[in-house]
């Protein structure tokens, strides 16, 4: 009987990409408010036949404009703490 071997993956190779469970996780929100945002076009994702993903630096640069969005008519930086945090969990995930 033939058997089905997964690939494991190198510890060493960097992930490129997050599936949805991941992904949210390292962003710290919900998967239901990842799938809503994915549908809405605002998260950064790409279809692999019936598979979404997350790619890895296209979630950083989302999270960076968070961070650097300025509010219109302000000098003032967003007041945004959780968007370094983030950031900081995103790259986490992307190391595991």
């Amino acid at each position: 009987m033939n058997e089905i071997k997964l690939a494991q993956v190198d510890e060493k190779v960097p992930r490129l990409a997050l599936r949805a469970k991941e992904a949210a996780a390292a962003i710290g929100i919900s998967e239901r408010l990842l799938w809503s945002e994915t549908k809405a076009g605002q998260i950064p994702h790409r279809r692999i036949g019936r598979t979404v993903v997350y790619p890895v630096h296209a979630l950083q640069q989302y999270l960076n404009s968070l961070e650097t969005g300025q509010p219109s008519g302000s000098d003032q930086p967003r007041d945004d703490p959780t968007a370094g945090d983030l950031l900081d969990n995103l790259q986490r995930a992307a190391v595991d």
